[in-house]
């Protein structure tokens, strides 16, 4: 779910540059956060523990 969520942002990103609504500039700079968050977001997800959720 959350996958298909970031996926539609990032196609979201396309459509604005295509249709001029943002420079390619900040398509970059989305793009390249919406990579850091989805980073962060795989991290959490294969550690669990070191974010307070405890294993059963």
């Amino acid at each position: 779910m959350l996958m298909v969520k970031i996926l539609k942002q990032v196609h979201g990103y396309f459509f604005a540059l295509a249709c001029n609504y943002i420079s390619k500039q900040q398509h970059v700079d989305l793009a390249n956060k919406g990579i850091e968050v989805g980073k962060l977001i795989n991290y959490m997800i294969h550690n669990p523990g070191k974010f307070g959720v405890k294993e059963v």
